[in-house]
């Protein structure tokens, strides 16, 4: 297989900003992935987000575009950018909350990876000796194999009864995060 599956995005609010995006299926190792993480371990410095609650591209990039701006403007309330991207995702202004219901969980068996900083021809490699599991394109009809709607309406207080609304009610929630 490739080690080029990841994702170069380009977002024109940052355009000297370099940020990649991978995501994986079937993942067998997330307990591992989980440990390191916890252990801090630099070589797990990316933002390891579960997938079954990224329902669209658009909320990943309004979740990494609003941890962008929050570092910018010296707002971050975590230690590094990755984990300003988890906590970018969550509607409420709780840190733990964000890692447990976004973050990557030791039953994960889906993952979005971010890395800012470097490329994905950079971090294809890595990634393709950290996950243990089947990388996919980054892609809406991936996506949409991946999403747990269910996850997503507990997360984000969705009405279940309206999925044509789930979208733009995630997009409000990560843009509104924090004000009252």
């Amino acid at each position: 297989m490739s080690t080029t599956f990841a994702e170069d995005i380009a977002l024109p609010m940052f355009p000297n900003r370099q940020i990649s995006v991978a995501v994986f299926k079937d993942v067998t190792n997330a307990s591992e992935i989980h440990r390191q993480i916890i252990s801090l371990n630099k070589e797990y410095d990316y933002a390891f987000i579960d997938a079954g609650i990224i329902v669209c591209r658009q909320q990943l990039f309004a979740a990494i575009i609003r941890a962008l701006r929050d570092q910018q403007d010296g707002l971050t309330k975590t230690k590094t950018i990755h984990s300003e991207i988890i906590l970018s995702l969550c509607p409420r202004t709780e840190i733990s909350t964000a890692f447990r219901n976004f973050g990557i969980s030791k039953k994960s068996t889906s993952l979005v990876i971010v890395k800012v900083g470097a490329s994905a021809a950079e971090i294809g490699p890595k990634l393709r000796t950290m996950v243990e599991g089947t990388p996919i394109a980054f892609s809406q009809a991936e996506l949409d194999k991946l999403v747990v709607r269910k996850q997503l309406v507990k997360n984000y207080k969705l009405d279940a009864s309206k999925p044509d609304t789930h979208t733009s009610c995630v997009l409000a929630a990560i843009a509104l995060r924090g004000y009252n």
